[in-house]
This record gives structure tokens, sequence and C-alpha cells, in this order.
């Protein structure tokens, strides 16, 4: 029942993040070349980073809640620091990985977000 709602939320996000778009008849050919591949590049490491930095915020936050009522439970002591040290890690690579791609594709002349044919 946990992994339904959770997958009932990520579903949830995802249909308001990924707009639909009509399919009219005179665009039935496709057209696969850098002009329509960077766009969608770009759409997607915009996603993965607009969905993973609150993520990380989150399990950062649940972390420091644990810690703060460990006086209850002394295991939350260390489910707290995991929290906080794997939320940490997750951001971490986040901003990394977003530098780097960033950093690659402004190096060879691509600008993600605003790619001109």
């Amino acid at each position: 029942m946990r992994y339904f709602k959770l997958i009932s939320v990520f579903q949830a996000i995802l249909s308001f993040q990924i707009g639909v778009r009509p399919a009219f008849a005179q665009n039935a050919v496709l057209n696969f070349n850098v002009c329509s591949i960077m766009p969608a590049l770009g759409t997607i490491t915009t996603f993965i980073v607009s969905i993973s930095i609150p993520l990380s915020v989150v399990a950062i936050t649940w972390g420091g809640f644990l810690i703060m009522t460990t006086a209850a439970d002394p295991k939350n002591l260390d489910r707290g620091k995991k929290a906080i040290l794997y939320g940490s890690i997750g951001l971490a690579v986040v901003f990394g990985g977003y530098t780097i791609l960033k950093g690659v594709f402004s190096a060879i002349g691509v600008n993600l977000t605003a790619w001109e044919c």
C-alpha cells in the first residue's frame, strides 16, 4: 500500500511536469536531429533537478526531525544521521552532475535552455 501511494504521488508530479501535446496529421513525420534532441535533453535535466532538490531537502529535514525526537527511540539518532548523510550526498550528486553537464555543453557550444537551429 505504501508503494502504491508513492507511485501515485510520482505520477501526479509527472502529469504536472510533462504537458500533453496534441498530435496533428502534418506533424506525423519523426525528424530526429540535433535540433529536436537538445531541447528534450534540456527539459529532462531540468525536470530531474527540479524533482531531486526538493526530495533531498525533505530527506535532510526528516533526518533533523528524527534526531530532535531521539529521546523516545535511540535508533532514531542513527536513522536521522543516515537520512541527513544520504540527503546531502544526493544533493551533492545532483548539483555536481548538473554542473558537469552544463560545463561540457558550454565547452562544445551548446546551450540546453535556448537551443536555436
